[in-house]
């Protein structure tokens, strides 16, 4: 009788094991899924609060000045345009403050112009190895920026 339990008892504990293994599997994938579902919203946000808000701002400036702010780093641009933090729609991985604002020429008025770039990521291990900017004529476009190894 005792041999019979305590192999029951080692199949027992197997069969938790193996349980234990499946759901930790289970979830670190639908943590991941969730990720990558958050990575893409947070990219899409961000795309939305460079046109909706910064763009808008900016356009309004140069109507106001008549010529786009001076060159400075984002926090202070965003205090140029009025723009709070509030203003946004809240991502979770990317922060607006860390993009860069580059002022353009004032003789230019190539509507390609970059005025804003910050590095972004499309996958969630991976770096931050795509460009989003944000073009003079308001619209916003992304690059891959390859490996240059």
């Amino acid at each position: 009788m005792k041999k019979g339990k305590k192999g029951c008892l080692i199949s027992d504990v197997i069969l938790v094991c193996i349980f234990g293994c499946i759901l930790s599997v289970i979830v670190a994938r639908a943590a991941w899924y969730f990720g990558e579902v958050q990575l893409k919203s947070d990219n899409a946000l961000t795309t939305e609060n460079l046109v909706r808000v910064v763009s808008i701002r900016l356009e309004a400036y140069k109507e106001e000045h008549g010529t786009y702010p001076p060159q400075q780093d984002m926090k202070s641009l965003l205090e140029t345009l009025g723009i709070r933090k509030s203003d946004f729609r809240k991502t979770f991985f990317f922060d607006l403050y860390s993009a860069e604002y580059h002022a353009p020429a004032e003789d230019s008025n190539d509507p390609e112009d970059r005025l804003i770039t910050m590095h972004v990521k499309w996958h969630l291990f991976e770096g931050y190895d795509h460009l989003l900017f944000l073009r003079r004529e308001g619209t916003v476009g992304t690059e891959y920026l390859k490996d240059t190894r």
